[in-house]
């Protein structure tokens, strides 16, 4: 049937676009230092880090990463791990990410430092099941959390989160929630 292998095909070159415009973001962002700043000590540690994320997030992307929470009707979800990184400072500069991430059922940000400003990182992975945001420099409880409607697990503890009356009722619309971790805040 020529219509299928038409459809596959389009889908096929979709994807290898897709592909190819994450790696190309990446490597701009990767290479958007100084070359003066890029050779030293500082730099070449910058480089390295950001290479790591670049290398995890195509892994992911690829679905060769670690495997995610079941989804149903998802092949190979992925877990994206990016704790203990310096995301604080990555998300300044990195750029939006336009490649889907629809596969990601799980990411660990935990110890990124990430600031409240920075959450629109999160509004990537919206088939979310698990979250964990432990540890990072968050004031307030990010919006975009909201909007994954098949979050079961999230844990925001050791931040310096203060709740206000209109976050506790998102936080309660949430309905699927089975574990919050807000100690620490």
């Amino acid at each position: 049937n020529g219509f299928g292998a038409n459809v596959v095909e389009e889908r096929v070159s979709a994807l290898e676009r897709e592909f190819s415009q994450l790696n190309l973001d990446c490597q701009r962002w990767l290479n958007d230092m100084s070359l003066a700043y890029r050779f030293s000590p500082e730099g070449v540690a910058e480089w390295t880090s950001r290479n790591k994320v670049y290398q995890i997030l195509r892994q992911c992307w690829q679905r060769t990463g670690p495997l995610g929470p079941p989804a149903p009707g998802m092949i190979r979800a992925q877990k994206l791990v990016l704790s203990g990184l310096p995301m604080d400072r990555h998300l300044l500069k990195m750029p939006r990410l336009r490649a889907s991430f629809d596969h990601v059922t799980s990411l660990d940000l935990q110890n990124g430092q990430i600031l409240s400003d920075q959450q629109h990182f999160l509004g990537n992975f919206r088939q979310l099941r698990d979250l964990n945001l432990w540890k990072n420099r968050l004031s307030d409880f990010p919006q975009v959390i909201s909007d994954m409607p098949y979050l079961r697990v999230l844990t925001l503890s050791d931040n310096q989160i203060s709740l206000t009356a209109e976050s506790a009722a998102r936080l309660r619309a949430m309905s699927r929630l089975q574990v919050l971790k807000l100690d620490g805040n």
